[in-house]
């Protein structure tokens, strides 16, 4: 049995601040709690995601997660 760990990395292209994690798995939750601590890490650096690249990139990706986790309930 192979056990195999999953980098879960967040860029922003503009300062070059990456943001990963080395995780257990791809699960909905795992992406939805990684998306959540990549924008805290990012903010705590004074890197922002403003106006239109806010919601362009980052609610499709928690509403992709967060739909997913509600299904399963």
């Amino acid at each position: 049995m192979r056990a195999y760990t999953f980098l879960h990395p967040a860029v922003d292209d503009h300062s070059r601040f990456v943001h990963f994690e080395i995780l257990p798995d791809e699960a909905k939750e795992t992406a939805s709690a990684f998306v959540g601590n990549a924008t805290a890490a990012f903010t705590a650096q004074g890197v922002r995601i403003a106006g239109a690249d806010r919601w362009r990139l980052l609610l499709p990706l928690r509403r992709r997660c967060l739909g997913r986790i509600r299904d399963q309930a």
